[in-house]
């Protein structure tokens, strides 16, 4: 059921019984028919297509409403109004006239004849496709064999070589985008070519080497496994002396500061010990010289043993402690509470 239009803008100050509603496309048009009649002094009539439906006792004419309104030109060749819309009745033939306010007025002749004059009306907007279809094909038709203007010519001008440009630009990014493409496709299959000669110079030195070893004697492999075993066994061998050394270096340091200076006492009391014992052989030297060129066979020599002193010795050579004195004199002895284990003693026993 038809209902009266919502989203609608007034021209002029529509009221009475009767109310009129133009499609926008439509008003669009019968504009541009008016202002060609205008110029060239004619006046064409043209048949609106809509329906017609009363509301609260109000008779209204609804034209191009929603997707189903429109308008046909007359002037030209017979054009089917069902053709372009189908689901719409011809409400009436109707003549441009200047309307309120520079717009359109349109005086509207019934199929009864009756005619009614409107310069004030709503127009409504909608998609209106039956309406853009008409307007394609009456441009087409109504240009056709019309000599263009220099103005239109330069407009049409203006914009084919707008549309060129367009093109040109469009052509121009995909040839660079092309270009781009080809160039990193380039760069990629030359990497790749570069890596697998790369790839194929190893390949080939490890089949060398491979063969190489592969023609070797059964024993050179067998010598060389064991070497590279021996050399692995050496090697954690030094390993583990290296751990094992870093984990005692603390620990022996104390303990070598401690011998180092036992060292040095004992080699200081040693080097000590040696002087004296060499002064003493010294001096057998020459009391056994002495007595070799005398003629007193009388004189022997004793060796200290461990625990000796002079006085146990005079005692149990000589039965008496009284020989002391002769003894260090014999023996060139200074201090009679030093002598050392092993000293060669002079001794005279007549």
């Amino acid at each position: 059921m038809a209902q009266i239009p919502v989203n609608t803008r007034a021209v002029g100050d529509p009221k009475g019984d009767y109310l009129l509603y133009l499609e926008d496309y439509v008003h669009t048009f019968i504009r541009k028919v008016y202002q060609e009649d205008s110029t060239q002094g004619k006046k064409r009539e043209i048949s609106l297509w809509g329906y017609e439906f009363e509301e609260q006792g109000n008779k209204a004419v609804t034209l191009s409403w929603n997707k189903i309104s429109g308008a046909i030109d007359q002037s030209l060749p017979a054009v089917s109004g069902e053709r372009f819309f189908p689901s719409c009745y011809c409400i009436g033939q109707a003549t441009i006239q200047e309307g309120t306010d520079t717009q359109i007025g349109l005086e509207i002749t019934a199929p009864d004849g009756s005619k009614i004059v409107v310069r004030d009306f709503y127009i409504y907007y909608d998609q209106n496709e039956e309406m853009q279809n008409y307007l394609i094909e009456w441009n087409l038709t109504h240009n056709k064999g019309r000599i263009r203007t220099q103005s239109e010519d330069a407009v049409r001008f203006t914009r084919m070589t707008q549309a060129c440009n367009r093109e040109e630009a469009r052509v121009s990014y995909l040839w660079n985008a092309m270009n781009l493409l080809s160039l990193g496709l380039m760069v990629c299959v030359a990497a790749f070519g570069i890596i697998s000669v790369n790839n194929y110079h190893k390949m080939k030195d490890m089949e060398n080497k491979i063969a190489y070893i592969m023609s070797m004697p059964q024993e050179a492999l067998a010598a060389m496994s064991g070497q590279l075993y021996e050399e692995k066994g050496t090697w954690e061998e030094q390993l583990d002396n290296v751990v094992q050394t870093q984990d005692t270096t603390e620990t022996t340091l104390e303990e070598d500061s401690l011998q180092e200076q036992a060292q040095l006492m004992q080699t200081t009391e040693a080097a000590q010990a040696a002087e004296e014992q060499q002064t003493y052989a010294e001096n057998a030297q020459t009391q056994e010289a002495v007595v070799q060129d005398t003629t007193a066979p009388a004189m022997q020599y004793y060796i200290v043993q461990q625990g000796d002193t002079l006085r146990s010795i005079s005692y149990q050579v000589y039965g008496t402690y009284d020989m002391v004195s002769a003894i260090c004199a014999w023996n060139g002895i200074e201090d009679a509470d030093s002598i050392l284990y092993g000293q060669r003693l002079l001794l005279q026993t007549e």
